[in-house]
């Protein structure tokens, strides 16, 4: 009888232990975010499903997020060392105004708007694909 009231006891502090989480405190040091910013237009003022890519300079790959539906995008701290970065976007039908390079420094946050303009040439935007389906062809 005293083995199973011990036992419940010890499964009920399990449980418990396994729910419980210890607060977090953040401090601005240690916010997750290596680079934010804001993606907006004179169309509209936050632009949701933008592409944002940052390379560092002299590096052979790229990193990507994508803007939210308040238009805001963030670069997670674990994917962006600290150095100098190139910045660009995709969003098709909008050109990027040159946002000039980026510096990320260790345990702070970079914050970098984003400003684009409807393109005047749509078609350095197009695929080879795109091109494709957009030749006339005979209709059938």
């Amino acid at each position: 009888m005293q083995t199973k009231a011990t036992l419940a006891i010890l499964a009920l502090l399990f449980g418990a232990a396994m729910l419980w989480r210890p607060p977090v405190h953040l401090s601005a040091a240690d916010d997750p975010a290596a680079l934010t910013g804001l993606v907006r237009s004179t169309e509209e003022p936050a632009m949701e499903g933008v592409v944002v890519t940052a390379r560092k300079n002299g590096a052979n790959f790229y990193v990507s997020v994508v803007s939210n539906a308040k238009g805001r995008y963030s670069f997670p701290r674990t994917h962006l060392e600290p150095g100098t970065y190139t910045l660009t976007m995709k969003a098709t039908g909008y050109d990027l105004t040159d946002p000039g390079p980026v510096e990320i420094a260790a345990r702070k946050t970079a914050t970098r708007d984003l400003a684009l303009e409807k393109t005047k040439d749509l078609s350095r935007q197009m695929s080879s694909r795109e091109w494709a389906m957009s030749m006339p062809g005979p209709t059938t």
